[in-house]
């Protein structure tokens, strides 16, 4: 799909990728430089830690272990537009962070990686804490990689124009205040495994299909599923598509202590007929997401105008900018287009 108005400037391109090199280097580098259980004040480097589990993203790769993820092109952009394309990512090294030594990395998700998925309190805080830290993560190397350049245009606000401050300072501006959010949800979270307490609240379907579609990703959500436009608060919540050994599940995990939105965000799941709930969390994953992989296979099967409308969906993520998205936008459609037949749902 074409992103309009994407080009770039002759006189911007040599900026244009020395800021993408600047960004794609970040991205391996680990917040302060250790491992990010910090309970244990852990110093140890951080192995590149997989988000979905390695035996998970295997049950949906193709034989040569790849699946497929989206991205924006960035090739010759001065005289060709952005494209949101798709392309065949490696399980080694796509759906990872520098987040945790190989000991913590072991120790802290055993139960994921070597217990059958039941939806467990462990398992749950596990699923839950590993995508919170995957996002603060992401959002530490963003906000980490720009400072100088927000500096430098506050900088030049404060000399020029007081009353204007450059949108690139102001979005990064609001990309720390989500990245101080989340650390505060990583702290709250640690908490828990140090304390043996627990304040989660969560909701899973069971399905009796394997999902072609894995995610796992936190959002504080902005709309629910039947329209309802959610007030703006620092809400968190957790989703994750997983695949079992006789189909898959959908896992939603908050926080009691802050219930408003993702309650009223899974209550409208609910309401959601089970023949069209695989499509009402696809819309959600290609729209509020882009820590997904895809089963190849399935990929392929799908006719080019759906494969163009989750390009668009990709394109208009509801992480992305300052306003709310339109009130529709995760409304299932009138008939399904995939199923993974929902077998059981229930509130843990």
């Amino acid at each position: 799909m074409v992103i309009q108005t994407t080009k770039v400037p002759k006189d911007k391109v040599a900026e244009f990728y020395s800021a993408l090199g600047e960004l794609h280097a970040y991205k391996r580098k680990p917040v302060l430089g250790k491992c990010m259980f910090w309970a244990d004040n852990c110093a140890v480097p951080p192995i590149a830690s997989h988000l979905l589990s390695r035996s998970w993203l295997e049950q949906i790769a193709d034989p040569s272990h790849e699946f497929v993820q989206f991205r924006l092109t960035t090739e010759d952009r001065m005289n060709k537009q952005g494209r949101i394309e798709a392309y065949r990512a490696g399980i080694n090294k796509a759906m990872t962070f520098p987040g945790f030594c190989q000991p913590h990395d072991s120790e802290l998700f055993a139960c994921l990686e070597k217990q059958i998925f039941s939806a467990t309190q462990e398992q749950l805080r596990a699923l839950t804490y590993r995508s919170v830290c995957c996002e603060a993560c992401a959002k530490h190397q963003v906000v980490d990689c720009n400072w100088d350049r927000v500096d430098t245009q506050m900088q030049w606000a404060l000399e020029t124009n007081q009353q204007a401050p450059p949108s690139f300072a102001f979005q990064m501006m609001g990309e720390m205040v989500q990245c101080m959010h989340l650390f505060g949800k990583k702290f709250d979270l640690e908490n828990m495994w140090r304390n043996g307490r627990d304040s989660m609240a969560g909701y899973v379907v069971r399905f009796a299909r394997r999902p072609t579609v894995l995610v796992s990703t936190t959002i504080s959500p902005l709309i629910t599923f039947t329209g309802r436009v959610l007030e703006s608060r620092w809400d968190w919540i957790s989703v994750s598509i997983i695949p079992s050994v006789d189909g898959g599940w959908a896992v939603f995990t908050w926080d009691k202590a802050a219930p408003k939105n993702p309650s009223l965000f899974v209550k409208s799941f609910v309401k959601v007929p089970k023949h069209l709930q695989t499509t009402a969390l696809l819309n959600f994953v290609f729209e509020s997401s882009d820590k997904f992989a895809i089963a190849p296979k399935w990929w392929e099967t799908l006719s080019p105008e759906r494969q163009d409308d989750l390009f668009r969906r990709y394109g208009s993520s509801l992480k992305r900018g300052f306003e709310k998205p339109a009130s529709g936008t995760l409304l299932p459609p009138k008939a399904p287009w995939a199923d993974w037949n929902p077998v059981e749902a229930k509130y843990v």
